[in-house]
């Protein structure tokens, strides 16, 4: 991926569509799906997401008989995992401490969620 960005709204649907699918898919055959879910794209408009998630390194493109295939270029983990590191050096300069204090919003965490955060970093150790 040439450079992050976050998603809108409308392509992470398209690509939290593809996750579910097996496999690749023409963009054609995606459009349908999308009608049946009560969308009414038009071709061009799906196109113009499908472009620019490949452009953005979201989807890979393999040539087919008459059109491109289209499949996730990561898995929705991956996907995850980049988008909260974005996040987190954006708005917390890296700082997991920091994300944590303005999740917090400067309140004492609640004894559960302190217990919770107590023992992954235990879990986190113990698999080293």
């Amino acid at each position: 991926m040439s450079r992050y960005t976050l998603l809108t709204e409308t392509e992470h649907e398209i690509l939290s569509k593809f996750w579910e699918l097996d496999g690749p898919i023409s963009a054609k055959a995606l459009l349908e799906i999308f009608h049946q879910c009560g969308k009414t794209w038009k071709f061009s408009t799906l196109n113009t997401f499908l472009i620019r998630l490949f452009n953005a390194g979201y989807l890979d493109a393999e040539p087919g008989k008459r059109c491109y295939l289209y499949k996730p270029a990561m898995t929705r983990t991956e996907y995850e995992r980049k988008n909260a590191q974005y996040y987190l050096d954006k708005m917390h300069n890296g700082s997991c401490i920091k994300f944590i204090e303005a999740l917090a919003g400067g309140d004492p965490l609640p004894p559960e969620k302190e217990e919770a955060l107590n023992n992954w970093l235990l879990q986190c150790k113990a698999n080293k």
